[in-house]
């Protein structure tokens, strides 16, 4: 789906219909939102954990890591073309993607 993410976006934003992603930057893509992790930090986490094994770390003992850090994403550009107004709450607690 993310390698498709501009006809979806294109498409659906077109047809008015408001539709959830599951990363950021599908939501930078055209998404309406997310509420999820952040994967730049998902993947920094990761290469941390890759060096371990390229050190030597045996695998099976390093441990099990949950990112516990979600934010809720929302494209305003996205909101504002399909007609979708998120209360304030969700606003203050949000990242703004697509701002104009």
């Amino acid at each position: 789906v993310a390698s498709t993410m501009p006809i979806i976006s294109q498409t659906l934003n077109d047809a008015g219909i408001p539709f959830y992603v599951g990363a950021d930057s599908m939501v930078n893509d055209g998404g309406l939102a997310t509420y999820g992790i952040n994967y730049t930090i998902l993947g920094k986490e990761t290469g941390k954990m890759a060096a371990q094994v390229l050190n030597g770390t045996d695998p099976g003992t390093i441990p099990v890591m949950t990112i516990k850090d979600v934010k809720i994403y929302i494209n305003e550009k996205t909101a504002d073309k399909i007609g979708v107004t998120f209360p304030q709450a969700v606003l203050d607690n949000a990242i703004v993607l697509g701002e104009e």
